[in-house]
């Protein structure tokens, strides 16, 4: 891939999941409705009226959000969840046991539900999503196999969140690697 290693080792250095999670997707913040809200109403438009559906989706993320899963929960009986950091697969096991100190991704359950016209299931959303989720573990989007050494069978969806905008330093390389 076209990507430089500086990118790669000032992310894993200085990323900050939490911080990220306040910044750009906690229900208060001024960017919640660009980054989760509107990608999350126009995933669920897509699923609902254009048929996505099936067995198996694979997410593909460089933040630890459950937004783009919300939107898809109802329409695939599983969905494995890749992230690019430890830090990141840590908030997502978190949110996945509801521990103390999760990220708190209840507002947007609850527009999920909004989305569904269901809006007294929130909770029960966030739990369908929980055990729809088999599976967290690491990719490494600076790779022409991001997925290695995992072998996993055919899926039916991927969502790509966040990643060609991570490892692509101008319009050149993102073309290039959008192809990989």
């Amino acid at each position: 891939m076209a990507a430089d290693l500086t990118m790669k080792t000032l992310y894993e250095l200085y990323y900050d999941p939490r911080k990220a999670f306040k910044t750009y997707y906690a229900h208060e913040c001024e960017f919640a409705e660009d980054t989760s809200r509107q990608p999350m109403k126009k995933l669920f438009q897509a699923f609902d009226s254009c048929g996505v559906k099936g067995d198996t989706l694979l997410g593909i993320s460089t933040v630890p959000c459950i937004h783009q899963y919300l939107a898809a929960c109802d329409f695939f009986k599983e969905i494995i969840v890749t992230d690019y950091t430890d830090r990141n697969v840590q908030e997502m096991e978190k949110w996945l046991k509801n521990e103390p100190g999760a990220l708190d991704w209840s507002p947007m359950a609850k527009y999920a539900c909004e989305l569904q016209d269901d809006s007294c299931g929130w909770m029960e959303k966030e739990e369908q999503l929980r055990r729809k989720i088999t599976n967290v573990f690491i990719h490494d989007v600076f790779e022409s196999n991001p997925l290695a050494p995992h072998v996993l069978p055919q899926v039916d969806c991927v969502i790509a969140n966040n990643c060609l905008e991570l490892i692509s330093i101008d319009k050149k390389s993102y073309c290039e690697d959008r192809k990989s």
